[in-house]
């Protein structure tokens, strides 16, 4: 083996190491937010904002799965997101939403919330997500509500920064 096809070897051994490691950052993430909101969010009432947060209000009216109607409601911003950033960006985004709609209608089945204190609650259930988001975001992908429509106008204006456009606020359902 010439030194020419080893380095296209390593290359190529790099690039897929650093495409598995970016996945499994995604799927922490997406678990990681998961977590947030059964443990904290969703028997509290506290309403993230987004497509999340109408996923839990839909959940608290109907019952319906908060996952299933996440995905439903993230299928217009993914066609917009893959065509403004990328094939790429896409399939991570798709792939994030799957993992945790998934995650978090298993996750409502068999786990039950930490505390009925609303300011814990709000506090615990929104650093973790937070936490989850840094996950997603730092590995390449969106979570396809919020910041997929910051990325794509930072990526417009890149003088907004994306944290500006990401602010949302929690509000507990009476």
């Amino acid at each position: 083996m010439n030194s020419t096809n080893m380095t296209l070897s390593k290359g190529t051994k790099t690039k897929t190491t650093s495409t598995i490691i970016s996945y499994i950052g995604i799927a922490t993430g997406s678990i990681i937010m998961a977590l947030s909101i059964i443990l904290f969010i969703k028997a509290n009432r506290i309403v993230p904002g987004g497509v999340m947060g109408i996923a839990n209000i839909i959940n608290y009216l109907t019952g319906f799965p908060i996952g299933v109607t996440t995905l439903c409601f993230s299928i217009p911003i993914f066609i917009i997101g893959v065509a403004a950033l990328g094939k790429e960006v896409g399939i991570k985004t798709i792939y994030c939403n799957i993992v945790y709609a998934v995650a978090v209608d298993i996750l409502d089945r068999y786990m039950t919330v930490l505390t009925d204190d609303l300011f814990l609650a709000a506090v615990f259930g929104g650093i973790i997500m937070g936490t989850g988001v840094a996950f997603i975001i730092g590995f390449g992908a969106t979570f396809g509500g919020t910041d997929l429509i910051g990325r794509i106008i930072h990526k417009h204006i890149p003088s907004i920064p994306v944290q500006w456009i990401m602010l949302m606020s929690y509000k507990k359902v009476q």
